[in-house]
């Protein structure tokens, strides 16, 4: 699996959550909701679009929610 431990943008983030199995769920405004079948669920702030970086801290946050290690 993929360690996130550094700034991610929100299309790699979103390769990396459906490499894993994840699905697009929903979206509202500049957030993605994604789930997959174990019952992991994540949303995923795009604020500025596709090419925004995410914060260390936030890519943390999403891969922790998403059980990824």
């Amino acid at each position: 699996m993929y360690i996130i431990d550094m700034e991610i943008k929100v299309k790699e983030m979103i390769k990396l959550l459906e490499s894993n199995g994840f699905r697009q769920v929903r979206s509202k405004g500049s957030h993605f909701r994604y789930a997959d079948d174990k019952g992991h669920k994540v949303t995923i702030p795009a604020g500025h679009g596709m090419n925004e970086t995410l914060k260390p801290g936030t890519a943390k946050s999403i891969k922790k929610q998403a059980g990824l290690k």
